[in-house]
């Protein structure tokens, strides 16, 4: 499946790069271009995030004051998600299309002859058998096991299209060049700017533990998200470390672009409150 996705993904990415004559312009515009298409289910996931929130204290007590009846609670609950007509999943779809997404970029860039270019596989095969190193002991099964990125080795050393954006050699990875600093800006701007994100969605979440109380009046602490606030930027930040800056400059742009969605999208919800 991914294959085919990578496929789709190359022949637009190739189509823009034949435009605007930039890998990373080319990698932008086709991030632009997936939030556009994506836009409806943004829209539905951010107004099922704040009905979500407005959820949460009702939830809470029910786990609380049911606490030793878990039939009860199921009751309870069930009877509360009709009543409100609140689907907890409705937001689901956006979060699981990204993985897709991102496997099949991932395929795209990782194999830019064969999903971008389209070289035949026989061709590919001889490209690579003329960059491997005359002392190299192995054959080329061993190579390719060895090398996951040698179509991107190809493209860098026959110059077959432009790989730099900025300084940056779009076809690196950070994680097996670490010498190169300039490899780590992707990296860490995109651990920041997906810190921003979680921010801006839930900048007004307490840090403090929230307290409800339960059916006989005492107080009981309820933990909050904020390990998870810090979990998410560590993860990206290192994903953009052990891939492709291609990739890297996708997760990037596609979390700056999430943020504006976000600033709209929550200024929406306020006239709508109002």
């Amino acid at each position: 499946m991914f294959n085919f996705i990578a496929s789709i993904f190359g022949y637009l990415l190739y189509w823009i790069y034949n435009i605007v004559g930039n890998y990373g312009i080319a990698i932008i515009i086709f991030t632009l271009l997936t939030k556009l298409i994506l836009l409806p289910l943004t829209i539905k996931q951010h107004k099922s995030l704040e009905e979500n929130k407005k959820m949460q204290p009702l939830l809470q007590e029910l786990q609380v004051k049911y606490k030793d009846d878990q039939q009860k609670m199921a009751e309870e609950y069930q009877k509360l998600m009709k009543e409100t007509k609140f689907n907890p999943f409705s937001g689901c779809l956006i979060s699981l299309l990204q993985i897709p997404i991102l496997f099949g970029l991932l395929f795209a860039v990782g194999k830019p002859l064969t999903n971008i270019v389209k070289m035949p596989p026989e061709q590919i095969k001889q490209e690579i058998i003329s960059i491997m190193p005359e002392n190299y002991e192995g054959d080329y099964e061993q190579y390719i096991a060895q090398n996951r990125y040698a179509e991107i080795e190809v493209i860098k050393q026959k110059g077959i299209f432009k790989l730099d954006f900025l300084g940056i050699n779009l076809g690196d990875v950070a994680s097996e060049n670490k010498e190169n600093w300039t490899l780590y800006v992707l990296p860490i701007l995109t651990a920041v700017v997906t810190w921003m994100s979680v921010y801006t969605l839930n900048g007004n979440q307490p840090k403090e533990k929230q307290v409800v109380k339960d059916s006989e009046g005492n107080e009981v602490e309820m933990p909050n998200m904020q390990l998870m606030n810090i979990m998410m930027p560590v993860m990206s930040g290192y994903i953009a470390f052990i891939v492709p800056q291609g990739l890297a400059l996708y997760w990037f742009t596609s979390s700056i672009l999430q943020i504006g969605i976000q600033l709209i999208m929550k200024k929406m919800f306020m006239k709508e409150e109002k």
